[in-house]
């Protein structure tokens, strides 16, 4: 059932939702929420983070298609390359992504199509939080009109008295 409050547990057990525990992006998630819903919702009204040196070295939130990974998609791959090599400057996982990383997403999603399993996860203002490559591929093929279930992960702090 949509729009229920679901424990991470629940996701995997009742949803059949398949998120590796291992993942740094998934161990962040867990760490500052304990709740989920499963929404539907609008590629287009999804949001992903950047942070580049042409941003001032701050976080932003862009649209797919203004993202080095929608933008390596459409043949943009220099602005990617960059992204990837600042990413890797800056974080504390130098291997979390590469190109060839997203060449063999790529061409896992295109042979085997998306696996609406393996979810994206978006906070209440639609900001991916883990997903924003697959929704970068999405957004390519099938457009900004496209719906699709994503895990909607709710912080710690909105969970009191509910």
């Amino acid at each position: 059932m949509k729009n229920e409050k679901l424990s991470f547990e629940q996701l995997i057990s009742e949803h059949h939702i398949i998120a590796n525990k291992s993942d740094a992006d998934i161990q962040r998630i867990l760490a500052a929420n304990d709740w989920f819903r499963i929404i539907d919702v609008r590629l287009g009204d999804i949001f992903v983070s950047c942070r580049m040196p042409e941003y001032g070295d701050r976080n932003f939130w862009i649209t797919i298609p203004e993202h080095p990974n929608y933008q390596f998609l459409v043949g943009n791959e220099e602005l990617y390359k960059t992204w990837i090599e600042y990413k890797t400057r800056n974080s504390g996982n130098p291997n979390s992504h590469s190109i060839e990383k997203y060449r063999a997403l790529i061409a896992s999603l295109d042979k085997n199509g998306y696996d609406s399993k393996r979810v994206i996860f978006v906070n209440n203002r639609l900001q991916v939080h883990a997903g924003a490559h697959r929704a970068a591929w999405l957004y390519n093929k099938y457009g900004p009109e496209f719906m699709l279930s994503a895990v909607q992960i709710i912080p710690k702090q909105k969970n009191a008295g509910k």
